[in-house]
């Protein structure tokens, strides 16, 4: 796609098999989220362009954050962390982009930015609220219901910047605190009530400014963070990528 004039076309990005996944949070008045098929002949490879229901707010911002799941779950997650006033929403899609289901924080406040980031496991979504200072988890089984809150029991601040989900650990990061947290559920998440406990993950040579879980990944056992901010390699805010492996 060739995006109009400060569309924001690529502000977050996800891909699974041959489907993709692009959120243009300036599109419109509200933003808009294209899905492609990048096995797609045609020129503009399958475009899907999604638009959001009716939001509210002056500057919604849908396309924020974009997450996808493998095909056989059929999910897409897009978050729109302006929405009503900066309280913020997700909004959950299947590969069509067909609407299936709205998703909101309990008690969400103004400038709570809920959508700032969102992530899928099968069809778990969890969602972080960067001003909100906590994540959110939405199980399918209980047909998205709203089922915890993650928080930083120490308050690290910006908890929410990042998230990211794998089987039975959701990582959280809090950058603005040095900091990130990994979630662990015995049983795994996709309950109304899990059983959770969680591990907080530092940099040894961590300095202010480092912004320290402003990105976050898991897979299995191995989980990656960046530090966009670090210049411990000579040059300034070269960054850094910190791989941890939990257990």
């Amino acid at each position: 796609k060739a995006p109009d004039s400060e569309d924001g076309f690529g502000v977050s990005v996800a891909i699974d098999g041959s489907t993709v996944v692009v959120g243009a949070y300036r599109a419109g008045t509200s933003g808009a989220v294209y899905i492609f098929d990048i096995n797609d002949p045609s020129d503009n490879y399958g475009e899907i362009k999604v638009s959001p229901p009716e939001l509210g707010g002056e500057d919604p911002r849908f396309g924020s954050s974009v997450a996808i799941s493998e095909a056989i779950y059929n999910t897409i997650a897009v978050g729109a962390d302006g929405a009503d006033d900066g309280r913020g929403a997700a909004y959950v899609y299947d590969y069509d982009g067909n609407y299936v289901t709205t998703l909101t924080a309990p008690g969400a406040a103004a400038d709570d930015e809920f959508g700032t980031s969102v992530a899928i496991f099968k069809k778990l979504v969890v969602v972080g609220s960067f001003h909100g200072e906590a994540a959110y988890v939405f199980p399918r089984s209980a047909n998205y219901e709203y089922a915890v809150t993650l928080a930083a029991a120490d308050g690290a601040k910006g908890f929410g910047r990042a998230v990211a989900v794998d089987g039975d650990k959701i990582v959280v990061g809090a950058p603005a605190g040095e900091a990130a947290y990994v979630f662990r559920a015995t049983g795994g998440w996709d309950t109304t009530t899990p059983d959770y406990a969680y591990t907080k993950l530092l940099a040894s040579d961590a300095t202010a400014g480092d912004e320290f879980g402003s990105s976050v990944a898991v897979r299995g056992d191995a989980v990656v963070l960046g530090a966009h901010g670090d210049d411990d390699t000579g040059g300034s805010q070269l960054g850094s990528a910190y791989a941890f492996r939990t257990t």
